[in-house]
């Protein structure tokens, strides 16, 4: 016999899930506030982006700025499908994800 309970659990409605991602949009919000500053110089919002392509890839255009973003997203999934839902800070890199998939938007429309 086991001893394992069981949790029981309801589903979330439509207009919870819609008021939960609205909250974590604030929370990313929050989070663009406090990263925005080592994004790059004032001038420049995709700085580290367009730097690292310098670097790296010897250009500096959005091709190259999109590479080197992704680059940073990709040690996040590295993480996460390591250890999948044991890594330690689960909710953080995924709202790091998210932030960086916002950039790459901004990214598209301002720079292409």
């Amino acid at each position: 016999m086991s001893n394992t309970t069981t949790v029981e659990r309801t589903n979330t409605s439509r207009d919870e899930l819609a008021e939960h991602i609205c909250k974590i949009c604030d929370d990313i919000k929050k989070i663009l506030s406090t990263k925005n500053i080592s994004y790059g110089n004032p001038d420049d919002g995709f700085y580290n982006f367009r730097e690292a392509s310098r670097r790296i890839e010897n250009r500096t255009d959005v091709e190259g700025m999109m590479k080197m973003l992704m680059v940073y997203v990709d040690k996040h999934w590295v993480a996460l499908t390591q250890n999948n839902i044991r890594t330690p800070e689960l909710k953080e890199r995924f709202m790091d994800i998210a932030l960086y998939s916002l950039i790459a938007i901004t990214m598209i429309d301002k720079e292409l």
